[in-house]
């Protein structure tokens, strides 16, 4: 027998005697032996025999394969070892408990009922209070919209900014090729955006793009420029969609200082426009920030621009092309979140 695995085995012995917990044995044991360290299904394997009594730490001789037989003592042993740390494998778990991979699926998902997810990473953990103003105001969006949802379309106008780089490195999805069966991806160096970079921002409703504008450089967006933006916006909602205006105009924006600013309420009420409240830290609720941006952006990721203006130019014409049935559904599918925000008590919506 290999000293290294009977000294490791006594030490894994001693703290668990200690009463030391499985994540705090593995802990000391990379510690201590470094990349030499054992396994950690081999080490929840031997805690778990020595915390069943045995004092043995050599290997016993067996044969044949390991037992792939479900009983309550197994289920019990699975349902202990997640208790401790929800991240093992079912590899791990089934060497630790001596039965079969698939029985250690079988007993996690279907005696256990459980599913492996990954964390959902959120914008900001959210306060009761928040969770609640989400809730409220979703159900006071789908109040509005139910009552006649034609009309609500028809007079619907939501905008919000983004910045646009001239070179977006594309997303892991995007570099997805068809290779040959049991070959390697390509191997790529990281990228970053590109320092030069655009602020767009974007009106639409559901028939199109209603007014893009770009404000260049490292500036941010100031009240006395927003208040620029919506008497354009006002002119192209003459132009483009005149009866709009007559049905007075439903303008939905987040909460951005320059959004609810003295200077931007006051243009608001000359226009007598009537604003449907945003909740704050809510991008998964904002039709741009989860629907119409991510796809313009989609195509623009990948391409070396060679310039700014390029940029602007390949944006206007996506956002263009698009079809109205494309923005009909963006606006669907924020029924659809604040519907699921309801659901869920105000908590952030992923899809």
């Amino acid at each position: 027998m290999n000293s290294a695995k009977i000294e490791a085995r006594t030490n894994i012995k001693f703290m668990v005697k200690l009463g030391w917990k499985n994540g705090e044995i593995t802990d000391a044991l990379r510690k201590v032996y470094g990349d030499n360290a054992p396994k950690k299904s081999a080490v929840y394997k031997w805690i778990t025999r020595f915390k069943k009594g045995r004092d043995d730490v050599e290997d016993e001789a067996r044969s044949g394969r390991p037992s792939t037989s479900i009983c309550e003592e197994k289920i019990n042993l699975v349902r202990a070892l997640i208790e401790e740390d929800r991240r093992l494998t079912a590899e791990t778990i089934a060497n630790t408990t001596d039965i079969s991979i698939g029985s250690a699926y079988t007993i996690l998902t279907e005696k256990l009922k459980l599913s492996k997810l990954s964390t959902r990473w959120v914008p900001k953990p959210l306060r009761p209070d928040q969770l609640q103003t989400r809730a409220e105001l979703s159900m006071e969006i789908l109040n509005k919209w139910d009552q006649d949802p034609e009309a609500f379309l028809r007079r619907i106008v939501t905008g919000d900014e983004t910045w646009l780089y001239q070179y977006d490195p594309e997303d892991k999805a995007q570099s997805k090729q068809w290779l040959p069966r049991g070959g390697s991806g390509p191997v790529k160096a990281k990228a970053d955006w590109s320092r030069a970079k655009v602020m767009a921002t974007v009106f639409w409703d559901a028939q199109g793009i209603l007014l893009v504008d770009f404000l260049e450089g490292q500036r941010t967006i100031t009240s006395a420029y927003y208040e620029s933006v919506l008497r354009k916006l006002a002119k192209a909602l003459a132009e483009k969609r005149p009866g709009k205006l007559h049905q007075r105009v439903l303008l939905h924006h987040d909460n951005a200082p320059a959004h609810s600013s003295h200077q931007t309420r006051a243009i608001l009420r000359e226009f007598r426009w009537e604003i449907i409240r945003h909740p704050p830290y809510s991008p998964d609720l904002a039709p741009s920030d989860f629907f119409l941006f991510p796809n313009l952006k989609k195509s623009l990721k990948g391409t070396h621009f060679s310039s700014v203006n390029n940029v602007k130019k390949t944006a206007l014409t996506w956002l263009n092309s698009q079809d109205p049935q494309f923005f009909r559904d963006g606006l669907n599918g924020w029924y659809h979140r604040l519907q699921k925000c309801l659901e869920l008590d105000g908590a952030y919506v992923e899809k």
